[in-house]
């Protein structure tokens, strides 16, 4: 099983949804994967077993199995994960009231090592999910 990092490619793949025009980019997601990057090769794990999984397109995603570390903002559109991916959930962020109701991703959440951080208010489109690893 190979190691993955979240890519942030916008919606702009081959085939993929155009979704680019409701997407900001923000550099702190690149950020973070170089982070992780980093730290896989920091701890042993060579390139060569280390892959990028584009966060815009994970049930799209059709590489072998990788254990994906889940770090950052997710939307509705992110799931539901395909078997082939195992997520570590390092940092999770949604406003999706779908992902904030969603029982089996709560239940993950619940049962990873620190749990959620909490459901938070955010404005009158409904719930924040914010869950962070270490907290």
């Amino acid at each position: 099983m190979k190691f993955g990092y979240l890519e942030f490619r916008y919606g702009k793949r081959t085939g993929g949804p155009q979704e680019s025009a409701s997407l900001s980019i923000n550099i702190g997601d690149n950020i973070q994967s170089l982070a992780v990057r980093n730290l896989f090769h920091r701890i042993g794990i060579p390139e060569s077993e280390v892959v990028g999984v584009d966060r815009d397109d994970l049930p799209g995603y059709r590489g072998g199995p990788v254990r994906l570390l889940m770090n950052g903002c997710f939307y509705q559109r992110c799931f539901p994960l395909p078997e082939t991916i195992t997520p570590v959930f390092f940092g999770f962020n949604t406003a999706s009231d779908g992902l904030v109701r969603h029982r089996r991703l709560r239940q993950r959440l619940r049962h990873a090592d620190a749990g959620p951080a909490g459901i938070h208010p955010a404005g009158r489109r409904g719930h924040h999910l914010t869950w962070q690893r270490g907290r």
